[in-house]
């Protein structure tokens, strides 16, 4: 039997095995030569010429079904009036942004289905965290928006990145001393 190591698809082939194919356990290297994880079990299929090609392995298929949270966002909202939750989380009338209505039922029917979370302060941090922004005042008080973040344009969305997390109130999380150290030396920097 011979190996042939596939490392662009995170995939060991195996060639002209005989007889039928079979069932192994494999390590799946990656480009340096180092082992990461052993693959389940992977099912070989026997092509026409009676060589062997191994299925997608597990972790191949989860990277692929992983989306950043930008793009969940915009999937719950297409979804939201298609599967009749847009009384709970909607679009905005220009769409672009989202309103959530019923703050108890969006947290416990639609962000842990589309995003893996239980609090709504964890939601609320993910959209910080790529800098989505809140309106505070007027008709449309509550409303999240984003530059990126369009009815119809997924490219767009999926331009989105990180923009980092800023702690709301250093004194909690530095202690006093520390936070108008820091406060200080943001000051002096402007200036």
């Amino acid at each position: 039997m011979e190996i042939r190591e596939n490392l662009s698809n995170d995939a060991i082939t195996l060639v002209n095995v005989k007889p039928d194919p079979v069932v192994v356990n494999m390590k799946i290297a990656d480009r340096e030569g180092g082992v990461t994880s052993p693959a389940n079990s992977d099912i070989l299929l026997n092509n026409s010429n009676n060589n062997c090609i191994s299925t997608p392995t597990k972790k191949a298929i989860e990277r692929e079904m992983r989306q950043p949270f930008p793009v969940k966002v915009y999937e719950m909202l297409e979804n939201a009036e298609k599967q009749k939750f847009d009384h709970i989380v909607s679009w905005n009338e220009a769409g672009t942004g989202f309103m959530v209505h019923d703050k108890d039922h969006f947290t416990k029917e639609i962000v842990p289905h589309y995003f893996n979370l239980t609090k709504y302060k964890s939601f609320q941090r993910q959209l910080s965290l790529y800098g989505f922004q809140r309106v505070t005042v007027g008709p449309n008080k509550g409303l999240r928006y984003h530059e990126k973040l369009r009815k119809g344009e997924l490219e767009l969305v999926r331009q989105m990145k990180p923009v980092g997390y800023k702690p709301r109130n250093l004194t909690r999380l530095l202690g006093p001393k520390k936070a108008q150290t820091a406060a200080t030396a943001t000051a002096e920097k402007s200036d």
